[in-house]
């Protein structure tokens, strides 16, 4: 592999349909962690959001309208997770030199000990992209001022924590979201697709040259849980975008067309009981 220059400099991008507190806490969080520049697209071009931030130095706020997604050849109805990649790639290609960070803008990145520019600039030379594994975001009690995370379990506590509901989650490791993570990337990579999880390229190799999780300080800190109201509000659009893995979305989907709520009330529990679980502490944000 190729050696690149050594760089402490990032950008963060994003397309994002969220409420507006999300947002501002996604670009407070990344300028204040060293973000030279932050790029969000917006997948409603009418975002009340966009006034908020479109001013602030350093943000790009992009309104997705049909005119935008005409000129990478899609529609406003085209596949999300298609848009998604083609507008981030987008992103990535206007970036200036240093390393690009492609996430979700209910996450945030998290690196303990050192700042995110000394983190990427001593990675070696010959890394294309490192990984950085998700910790998810839990309600303790419902308190939503408390900040707990459950970082990826051992089967074995997957097992203890979630009883006979452990079959839904024991693929994800005992995350409810994503248990991949969300890569950082070079720029200047040249031909690769750019996928939610990391890049990729035609010959299907996936540009991960190492790999960082809670045992390292690294997380991604993933939102996944700001209360029941607002899971429920999100939930035909995970189900139609295949946030969850298929046990887990055939439960959903059941729950959704029958009267009781019980497998889903009864897991909440179980996922509560979780952000206790397993000998990693995940950090606090």
């Amino acid at each position: 592999m190729a050696e690149h220059q050594r760089s402490d400099r990032w950008t963060v991008v994003t397309i994002a349909h969220e409420d507006p507190e999300v947002i501002k806490r996604f670009v407070a969080w990344h300028k204040d962690a060293g973000a030279a520049e932050i790029t969000i697209f917006f997948d409603n071009p009418d975002d009340p959001a966009i006034g908020l931030v479109a001013h602030m130095e350093g943000v790009n706020a992009v309104g997705c309208d049909t005119r935008f997604w005409s000129s990478l050849k899609l529609t406003p109805d085209s596949r999300f997770t298609k848009r998604q990649n083609a507008a981030c790639r987008l992103g990535y290609d206007a970036a200036a030199a240093g390393w690009v960070l492609n996430i979700d803008a209910d996450e945030l990145l998290y690196i303990q000990g050192v700042s995110v520019g000394e983190f990427l600039a001593s990675q070696p030379r010959n890394f294309r992209g490192v990984l950085v594994r998700p910790a998810e975001r839990v309600l303790i009690n419902g308190d939503e001022d408390q900040a707990a995370f459950r970082a990826p379990m051992p089967r074995e506590v997957i097992e203890e924590v979630y009883g006979d509901l452990a079959g839904l989650v024991i693929r994800n490791d005992g995350l409810v979201g994503h248990n991949i993570g969300k890569s950082i990337l070079r720029t200047g990579l040249g031909k690769f697709w750019l996928r939610q999880h990391y890049g990729q390229l035609p010959d299907g190799e996936q540009m991960v040259d190492a790999t960082y999780g809670a045992e390292d300080g690294a997380l991604l800190l993933h939102f996944f849980n700001r209360g029941y109201d607002d899971w429920r509000r999100k939930l035909d659009y995970r189900l139609a975008n295949r946030g969850f893995r298929h046990r887990m979305r055939a439960v959903l989907q059941e729950a959704c067309h029958t009267s009781g709520w019980s497998v889903v009330c009864s897991s909440q529990a179980a996922f509560r009981s979780a952000a206790h679980a397993g000998s990693q502490s995940p950090c606090a944000a």
